[in-house]
Order: structure tokens, then C-alpha cells, then sequence
């Protein structure tokens, strides 16, 4: 039997290339889409329409603020009251470390070496 198709038309063929191509429209298409900025359109019909009217004259008002003054500072005692410190205050005396051309020079061979006996620690509880 022979098909009634003929098979130089066949769509079957190339269906996976228009599945592509239709693909990639899409994608296109909604990119696009995304991407899309719209602005507000200004009307600048209604502008002219408004008539301004020459005989209104507007001046800016003018006020003055009034300056108060700074508060004035209180009053000082005027009897100073004497009160005597019975607690003696011990001042530490400061020894300055500063070097000049003054200053002797130690020699370390002069300072004694105090060696001290280390304690030993003995653990008394494990000795048998």
C-alpha cells in the first residue's frame, strides 16, 4: 500500500526546531515585556487653559521677630562660707624616671642575685 502523504511535507521532520524557535519568541516576548518602562504622560493641555489675572498683586508679607534676651545668670552668695578640713591628706612623692646627662649609669655586676629555695609540692596522698 502506498501513503497517501507525501513525505517532503512531513512537519514531523523539523518539529523539534520549531519547538525552538517558538521558545526563543517567548522568551522575547516576555523579556520585552519585563523590561517595559512607561511614564506618566504630563498634560500640558491644562496649563494654558488657566488665565492668570494681572490686576492681583501679591507682595510677600513682612513681620519682625522679636529678639528676647538671654536669661540672666544667677546670682553669685555673696557670704563665702570658710570650712575648715581636719583630715590630713597624704601626698605621695612623685620620683621622676626621666634620664639627662646627669643621670649615673648602673652597672648590673653591682645588684646581688637572691636566689630562693623553690618549695616542692608533694603529693602526700599517693605516697605508699
Amino acid at each position: 500500500m502506498r501513503p497517501k502523504k507525501n513525505p517532503q511535507k512531513d512537519l514531523n521532520k523539523k518539529s523539534g526546531l520549531f519547538f525552538v524557535v517558538g521558545l526563543l519568541l517567548v522568551l522575547g516576548m516576555v523579556y520585552t515585556a519585563l523590561e517595559w518602562k512607561s511614564f506618566d504622560r504630563i498634560n500640558y493641555d491644562d496649563i494654558g487653559l488657566n488665565k492668570v489675572d494681572a490686576t492681583i498683586e501679591e507682595d510677600a508679607p513682612i513681620f519682625e521677630l522679636e529678639v528676647t534676651p538671654p536669661p540672666k545668670p544667677p546670682a553669685l552668695p555673696v557670704e563665702i562660707e570658710i570650712v575648715e578640713n581636719d583630715n590630713p591628706i597624704e601626698e605621695t612623692e612623685v620620683i621622676a624616671i626621666e634620664a639627662n646627662t646627669e643621670t649615673e649609669i648602673v652597672d648590673a655586676s653591682e645588684f646581688e642575685v637572691v636566689e630562693e629555695p623553690e618549695e616542692v609540692k608533694v603529693n602526700w596522698i599517693t605516697i605508699e
